[in-house]
Formats: C-alpha cells, sequence, structure tokens
C-alpha cells in the first residue's frame, strides 16, 4: 500500500493502533467498572429506602400486637362488663392509637360482643386468627376485604384470659391504606416508588390501589426467593428495574420480627440507566479527546522525526547535482542532529578534497602548457637549426662542384 511506504504514515499508524487499542480497553474496562459500581450504589440506596418502609410498616404492626397484650393485661379491663363500658374502653385505645380501622372484643366464641367504629355479625371461632388466640398466640392475618364501604385490611388477634382460662379475643384491624400511605411516602426521580407484598406474595400497599391483592408473577417471585440481588418486572407495559428488602435480606434483622412482608423498590429502567449512560457518553467523549489528543501528539511527534530525515534526503539530492553551498541544517539534539552534523563534515571533506583535484588539475594544466611552449620553442630551434645544417651542406656540395670545375 502507497500509504504504508512513507515513515511518517507507518509511525502514525503504529501509534495511534497501540494508543487506540490502549485507551478503549481502559475506556472499556472504566464503563464497565463504573456501570457495576454505580448500579450497585443505585441498588443500595434502593435497598435503604425499602429497609425504610419495612421498619415504618413494621413499627405499625407491632404497635398492634403491643396493644393486644396491653388491652388484655389492663387491670381495667373486665369482660364482664357490660357492652357500653367494652365500648368505652376499647375507644380509648382507639384515640390514643388512630391509625387503626377498629378495634374488637370478641367472646370466646368468636362473636364480636363490642367495636369501636363497625358493628360486626358472623362468628370468627373458625378463622386462623382466633384458633391461634384460642391456642395462646396473638396472630395477624392476610390480607382480605370489608364491605360497607369496601376497604382492604389486615386482622390481629390476641387472646384474653379469665382466671387462667381463655375468655375472649382482642382484635384489632389495620386498614392497607395506612400500609400504602407509609410505602407511597417513597417517591424518588421521576418514576420512583416502592410497594408493600405479604409473605404470599400478594400486594398489600401500592401506589395504584386497584393492584391490592394482586399477586406477583412467577418471575419475580423466584427472584426475590433465590436471593436475586436486582429485579425486574413490567406494569402498563414499562419495565422496571429496582431491589426489594426483608428479614430474610438481612442478616442483621431481629429474628422476632411478626412480620414476613417485602418492601420493592423501582423505578423506570430507561431512569435508572440514564445517569450511567450520560457518565459513560462523558467517559466516551474523554475517551475521544483523548483520541484526538494523543493522533496530535502523535503526529507531531512524526513529523518531528521525519521532517530531518526529509531534509537530509533533500540535502543529498543536491549534493549529488554538484551543489555544496548550503549547509545541513537539524536542531533536534538527538541522533540526527549528530547525523546531520557528521554529513556536513564529510560534504566539507568532499569540498576540500574536490578544491584540492581542482588545484591540482590546474597546476597540471600549467605545467603541460608550459612544457609545450618550451617543446615548441626547442622544436622551432631544432627546425632553424636543421635548415640552417642543410643550406651549409647544400652550399659545400656547390662549393665542392665549383671546385672540381676549377681543377678541371
Amino acid at each position: 500500500m502507497i500509504f504504508f511506504k512513507k515513515l511518517r504514515n507507518r509511525i502514525l499508524f503504529y501509534f495511534i493502533f497501540i494508543v487506540l487499542f490502549s485507551v478503549l480497553s481502559i475506556g472499556s474496562v472504566a464503563i464497565v467498572q463504573f456501570r457495576f459500581i454505580a448500579l450497585n450504589q443505585e441498588m443500595d440506596g434502593f435497598r435503604s429506602l425499602g429497609r425504610e418502609v419495612h421498619f415504618n410498616v413494621e413499627n405499625v404492626v407491632n404497635t398492634a400486637f403491643n396493644i393486644i397484650n396491653l388491652i388484655s393485661h389492663d387491670d381495667d379491663f373486665n369482660i364482664k362488663n357490660n357492652d357500653t363500658f367494652h365500648d368505652s374502653f376499647l375507644k380509648k385505645y382507639s384515640d390514643i392509637y388512630n391509625v387503626f380501622e377498629d378495634i374488637l372484643f370478641f367472646d370466646s366464641e368468636g362473636r364480636v360482643i363490642s367495636a369501636v367504629n363497625y358493628q360486626y355479625s358472623g362468628n370468627w371461632k373458625y378463622m386462623d386468627v382466633f384458633q391461634n388466640a384460642m391456642n395462646g398466640h396473638v396472630s395477624m392475618s392476610n390480607v382480605h376485604f370489608l364491605t360497607n364501604p369496601l376497604r382492604p385490611i389486615v386482622s390481629f388477634v390476641g387472646p384474653v384470659y379469665e382466671n387462667d382460662s381463655f375468655a375472649g379475643a382482642i382484635g384489632i384491624q389495620l386498614n392497607t391504606a395506612e400500609i400504602s400511605a407509609i410505602s407511597n411516602h417513597v417517591k424518588f426521580g421521576n418514576t420512583g416508588f416502592s410497594f408493600v407484598v405479604d409473605e404470599n406474595y400478594k400486594i398489600v400497599a401500592h401506589p395504584n390501589s386497584s393492584m391490592i391483592l394482586t399477586k406477583l408473577d412467577d418471575t419475580m417471585i423466584s427472584d426475590i426467593v433465590s436471593g436475586k440481588s436486582y429485579i425486574t418486572f413490567y406494569l402498563n407495559g414499562v419495565e422496571y428495574f429496582g431491589t426489594y428488602y426483608n428479614q430474610n435480606y438481612d442478616i442483621h434483622y431481629h429474628q422476632n420480627s411478626y412480620l414476613n412482608w417485602t418492601v420493592v423498590v423501582a423505578q423506570e429502567k430507561n431512569e435508572v440507566f440514564s445517569s450511567m449512560i450520560q457518565v459513560s457518553f462523558r467517559i466516551l467523549l474523554i475517551v475521544i479527546l483523548l483520541l484526538v489528543i494523543v493522533f496530535v501528539f502523535v503526529y507531531l511527534l512524526a513529523r518531528r522525526i521525519v521532517k530531518p530525515i526529509t531534509d537530509i534526503n533533500t540535502y543529498t539530492a543536491s549534493v549529488a547535482t554538484g551543489n555544496f553551498s548550503k549547509k545541513l541544517v537539524v536542531k533536534t539534539g538527538d541522533e540526527l542532529e549528530d547525523l546531520a552534523v557528521s554529513f556536513n563534515n564529510m560534504i566539507d571533506e568532499i569540498k576540500q578534497t574536490r578544491q584540492k583535484l581542482e588545484d591540482y588539475n590546474k597546476h597540471l594544466e600549467d605545467k603541460v602548457e608550459k612544457r609545450t611552449r618550451e617543446l615548441m620553442r626547442r622544436n622551432t630551434e631544432l627546425e632553424k637549426f636543421g635548415k640552417l645544417t642543410i643550406d651549409r651542406e647544400l652550399r659545400m656540395i656547390e662549393l665542392k662542384k665549383e671546385l672540381k670545375k676549377r681543377k678541371s
């Protein structure tokens, strides 16, 4: 390829490839690590909110159990008193703890004989909570609906004794709207909310009241039971992402709690990851900026390396034509500058040698010319001498001929 024939392009390519690989690797690891840490911190925040809701709901539940214990052990409470006394006695506790729907008194057969707010008919004898009371236990029912008006409640029932014998029971009914008020208080971001589910994974409190007593889907139940850190679910076609909190999740949770409910805290998935995406985008911009800076740096470095070599190449081409008038100037402070100095020294020696040759040739020409003139002069003299000699010989011959004539 023509591109790789030039040294500068090869330097740029190799440097950029190495730096690009390094920066992208580091950037990718940084983004993955950031998303992991940010997600854990986000879920820790969600879980803290869930812990707070669970704690407040548990306080309400524990208050119901405590009231039952207080009433059943109150010396002023006498089972044999008339209904008017029972009503006023129960109303005293209802006024003190005004978060409850109703407080009731049952006889030993499970019939409601006194209530603060409503008149009840029917028999509670065969309900699980009343059976537990007959066995000496304070217990709590699942969420169920009461009519007139329709409302979801949780019932708490505990035993009352007379002369160490079971004589009846105290019941407290808690409208789940009180629990919803606690969970609905949790709002964060644009879509964050919390809701509460009971031990059967039915919704007890939810911002949307129509969801009350709706059971969670099997996937969510499986995730909670298996102890998965994150859960996802769909609500009205929108995907939510969140976590949960219950007494099984927290190893420091006190084991004597009556409440085995779970608080789910969630937010739209897009909103949960939007901040992470923004930060990831910023990291990507930083990576791109670093690449631009590295490209400029490598380009300048390659130019610094290649330019002296190009200058040397240009200078050698000029010297090849016989131009020795210029000096090669390379100011890099490295081996290339030393090479240029050596090259200039070599050119100076070549110039001196050439000058000596020129001087020698010129001197030789002068000598040849001088010798030529000398030879020409001597040749002329020889010619003159030869001519004189020939003339002399000719005269001698003529004289000899003339002498012979005279003798004859």
